[in-house]
């Protein structure tokens, strides 16, 4: 019977050390099962953040798009009936958009009552930004430095070296209070 006993309480005893053992690796699992659920809960907290940043690159790139193509529309580079016009009409030229505002820039310079149609209160008027439409406009912003307005010209090529431009319109905008 003593027998019995000591292997019952052998028994006992690794049934005891086995329980243990199956709690400790319960605990880790639970542990472990813990901490993928925390750190799936922060990627998918991260994923949501990502996509929603993703959306935001998404429309802002549309938005990009859009202007691009805004500002692209009238452009006399972006326009190939009014280059094939120029070039058939008065000889290729590599940048005619240049060729224009440079010359542009030239008479403005040589000739600025032709350009600019008010006279400057503050100091000379310089041109700040030429867009040249098509082949036969351009606008541009002009400033003394404390005024600024816009003129519409129509411009024409004139023999190899020469560009004629006429005034079309123009508006200076009411000085800014300070």
């Amino acid at each position: 019977m003593k027998k019995n006993v000591s292997i019952g309480i052998t028994h006992l005893i690794g049934l005891i050390l086995l329980v243990i053992l199956l709690g400790i690796s319960s605990f880790w699992a639970l542990q472990k099962v813990k901490r993928m659920t925390c750190r799936n809960s922060r990627n998918e907290t991260r994923l949501a953040l990502l996509r929603d940043s993703l959306n935001l690159m998404h429309d802002s790139i549309r938005q990009l798009h859009d202007s691009l193509y805004d500002t692209q529309l009238f452009s006399l580079a972006n326009n190939d009936e009014a280059l094939d016009y120029l070039d058939k009409y008065y000889g290729a030229r590599k940048d005619w958009y240049a060729y224009v505002r440079d010359k542009l820039l030239d008479e403005s310079r040589a000739h600025p009552d032709r350009v600019f149609p008010y006279a400057s209160v503050y100091g000379p008027w310089g041109i700040s930004n030429v867009r040249i439409l098509n082949h036969k406009w351009l606008i541009m912003s002009m400033s003394d430095g404390h005024q600024w307005g816009e003129v519409l010209m129509e411009y024409e090529p004139v023999g190899k070296d020469s560009v004629r431009f006429d005034r079309l319109r123009a508006l200076l905008y009411p000085p800014v209070e300070q």
